[in-house]
């Protein structure tokens, strides 16, 4: 999957892979450590050059099963949430920006430029145990929620006037108006992610992104699954903001 992911051409979403303009192929992407598609599809969706690449990764089931997710929407016919992290980041990253634009008339997270799009679309649950990934994927969720606070509007909503108060601090505040529990936990989260991007990520890695990874309490022997964690975390910071729209 590697191969889409870096692309631009290319749509990896939940359920769903595409290239823009050409083709798009079911799969279930639901799984932690494979992807299943049906035979039917790969022969009647693909190109014949990606059918070759995708024969290239072909693997005897196992004991592999599909996920829970694909067997309930496409054998029970009914709606299941994705299991995957990545994609349960992108719903509810959608679900919150709606329900807050539809709430306040803004969003929460500014917009990207679309020189910016692939950060978000390139958020995914690490495919190798590699630090060059883990970075990568440090560097695009700090670009799409703690670099795109909408700092201005939150100003405003919170009646702040004291220009030092920025971002993160602006989500605590946030928090503590809405009387969230455990608010700690997210903003913690959040400074963690930062610090590691910041110690780590866009300067030269030292004694400080040591410092960052140990209060994140990360195995750096297991990236794969503690960015789902991180993942998992931000979810849940999303569901808390997401504002329930009155009908």
């Amino acid at each position: 999957m590697q191969k889409y992911y870096s692309a631009s051409d290319y749509e990896v979403s939940d359920g769903l892979l595409s290239r823009r303009g050409s083709w798009s192929l079911r799969l279930d992407n639901n799984s932690p450590h494979h992807v299943s598609v049906f035979l039917g599809d790969l022969g009647r969706d693909l190109p014949g050059k990606e059918q070759i690449y995708w024969k290239s990764f072909n693997i005897a089931p196992d004991g592999r099963k599909i996920s829970t997710t694909n067997f309930q929407r496409n054998f029970m016919g009914s709606f299941f949430g994705p299991e995957n992290p990545e994609h349960a980041f992108k719903n509810k990253y959608a679900l919150l920006q709606n329900s807050w634009k539809e709430k306040y008339g803004w969003p929460l997270f500014l917009k990207l430029s679309k020189k910016d799009e692939h950060f978000l679309t390139s958020i995914h649950s690490m495919l190798r145990n590699e630090q060059s990934e883990f970075d990568a994927q440090i560097l695009a969720i700090t670009k799409v929620t703690i670099d795109s606070i909408n700092v201005k509007e939150l100003r405003k909503l919170l009646k702040i006037t004291d220009n030092e108060i920025k971002s993160i601090a602006l989500i605590e505040a946030l928090l503590a108006t809405m009387n969230v529990m455990d608010a700690d936990k997210h903003t913690t989260l959040l400074r963690g992610i930062q610090s590691v991007r910041s110690t780590g990520v866009a300067h030269r890695k030292g004694t400080e992104y040591d410092k960052a990874i140990a209060r994140l309490d990360i195995n750096e022997n297991n990236y794969r699954v503690e960015f789902d964690q991180i993942l998992f975390g931000i979810v849940e910071l999303f569901e808390v903001l997401t504002p329930s729209i009155p009908r």
